[in-house]
C-alpha cells in the first residue's frame, strides 16, 4: 500500500541503474531539441549565428562551471559515500528493513553486496557525474571551437546531460539522507 503513495522522485529513484541512465539521456535529448527549436523559431538564424552566440555568451561559462562542479564532486564523493555507509547502511535498523523487504529470517546472513546496492548505485552516478563534468568542460575548448552550429548544440547537449546526472545524484543523496534522518521512526 505504501508503494501507491510514492511520489515521482521516489519512483524514479527506485528504478534500476540502466533505466535511470536511459531516462536521463532521453530527458536531456528532449530538452536540447526543445531549446534548439525555440532558438531557431525566435531568432530565424542558422548554424553560424548560433555558433557565434555560443562562442561569445555560453562556452566560457560552461567550461568554468563544469570544471568547478567536477572538482567539487570529486572531493565530496568519498565523504558522502562513507558517511552514508556508516550512518545508514551499516545500522541494525537498516539491516532489519532489508530483511523485511527480502522476507529473510532474523538469523539469515545478509549479502553485503545486495545490502549496499543502493549506495553503489549512488556512487556510480556521482562518478559518472564527475566524468561528465570534466568531459563537458573539455568539450567546450575542443569541440566548442569548431565553427559549426551542430558542434555547439552538441556541447550544450553534453552540458544538459551532465546537469541531468548531477540532479539525479542530488536526488539520490536526498533520498538516502531522508532515510538516515527518519530511521529512528
Amino acid at each position: 500500500m505504501a508503494a501507491k503513495n510514492m511520489n515521482l522522485i521516489d519512483k524514479f529513484s527506485r528504478l534500476r541503474f540502466k533505466s535511470q541512465v536511459i531516462s536521463l539521456a532521453l530527458i536531456s535529448i528532449v530538452i536540447i531539441v526543445i531549446m534548439t527549436i525555440i532558438y531557431y523559431k525566435l531568432t530565424n538564424h542558422h548554424g553560424k549565428a548560433f555558433y557565434s552566440f555560443f562562442q561569445t555568451a555560453i562556452r566560457g561559462y560552461l567550461f568554468t562551471g563544469f570544471i568547478s562542479v567536477g572538482s567539487l564532486l570529486l572531493s565530496l564523493h568519498t565523504f558522502v559515500i562513507i558517511n552514508l555507509k556508516d550512518k545508514l547502511f551499516s545500522t541494525e535498523r537498516y539491516e532489519n528493513k532489508f530483511r523485511q523487504s527480502r522476507q529473510l529470517s532474523d538469523d539469515a546472513k545478509i549479502d553485503q553486496k545486495e545490502l549496499l546496492k543502493p549506495l553503489d548505485m549512488l556512487s556510480s552516478f556521482i562518478n559518472i557525474s564527475v566524468w561528465l563534468s570534466i568531459l563537458t568542460a573539455v568539450s567546450q575548448f575542443t569541440i566548442g571551437l569548431i565553427d559549426f552550429g551542430v558542434a555547439s548544440v552538441f556541447c550544450i547537449w553534453l552540458a544538459m546531460l551532465t546537469i541531468c546526472f548531477l540532479l539525479n545524484s542530488l536526488i539520490l543523496i536526498r533520498v538516502h539522507i531522508r532515510n538516515m534522518l527518519y530511521q529512528n521512526n
